[in-house]
This record gives C-alpha cells, sequence and structure tokens, in this order.
C-alpha cells in the first residue's frame, strides 16, 4: 500500500496490482491537476 500526495491531498494506492495498472490509476488522478503540481509518493507497507 502507498500513499500518492498531490497538492497535499492525499490518496490511498494499492501497490499489490501490477505495475501498468497502477500507472493507470496514477495518470488518471495527475489529469486533474496542473503539471507543476507538487507530487511524492510514499510507501507504507
Amino acid at each position: 500500500m502507498g500513499k500518492l500526495i498531490v497538492n497535499g491531498k492525499e490518496y490511498l494506492i494499492n501497490t499489490r496490482l501490477a505495475d501498468h495498472v497502477i500507472d493507470g490509476i496514477i495518470e488518471g488522478i495527475l489529469k486533474h491537476y496542473p503539471q507543476d503540481a507538487t507530487v511524492d509518493f510514499i510507501e507504507l507497507f
């Protein structure tokens, strides 16, 4: 499980999925933010 933080808003991401699925989920979230958004990812467990 990981936490994606975009401009202070937190999203939980299931990291047990295939990489291409995780990429699609994150891209879907990031498309709603400007390109200069602050993005961080923290691996929880």
